[in-house]
């Protein structure tokens, strides 16, 4: 019988929606921060992070929304592009859902593989929409995408796998006495 959040429920068994409008406006406020106070932070995308996350335990139009959101929040607080990472987030929350179906994220490991891959494929679309658009690229764009994922899949897998560890605590029930 498979336990995993995604069977006992999806999105609601995970995150309720007074606690996704919360993480949307920490979200943005962490990122207003980032923008303001520590330019070297930017190299965590927790937009991304959360969007993935969002994605792996609910269907795809849900991850879709849950992007959206997340990708116009961190251009909102970056003064991007509108709708740039708002276009890649999406895809980005739909793909997690779409691996969720495929691989075992329990594993650190797995993880840590899939939220590198969805950086360096969000690094792509924002890449190839700036192109399309004729918007300057800067010349170190890649190397900061690189360093991007680096940073955002430590970041990423360890702070998912704490969090499914306090929504989803392990039962031990070697503790559970017959009477």
């Amino acid at each position: 019988m498979d336990r995993s959040p995604a069977k006992l429920g999806g999105l609601n068994a995970v995150i309720r929606r007074w606690e996704f409008f919360a993480l949307v406006v920490g979200c943005f406020v962490i990122q207003l921060l980032f923008a303001s106070y520590f330019p070297l932070a930017q190299f965590l995308d927790l937009s991304l992070i959360l969007a993935l996350y969002l994605g792996w335990y609910s269907a795809p139009t849900k991850g879709m929304m849950a992007g959206l959101v997340f990708g116009l929040a961190q251009d909102l607080a970056y003064g991007q592009l509108l709708g740039l990472n708002g276009l890649s987030k999406t895809l980005i929350g739909y793909t997690g859902s779409l691996v969720s179906k495929q691989f075992r994220l329990d594993l650190l490991p797995g993880r840590f593989a899939v939220i590198a891959a969805c950086c360096l494929l969000d690094g792509a679309v924002q890449y190839l929409t700036l192109l399309i658009l004729e918007q300057p690229i800067s010349s170190r764009f890649w190397s900061g995408v690189l360093i991007e994922a680096g940073v955002t899949s430590v970041v990423g897998s360890l702070g998912s796998r704490l969090y499914d560890r306090y929504k989803f605590p392990r039962k031990d029930f070697r503790k559970v006495s017959v009477a």
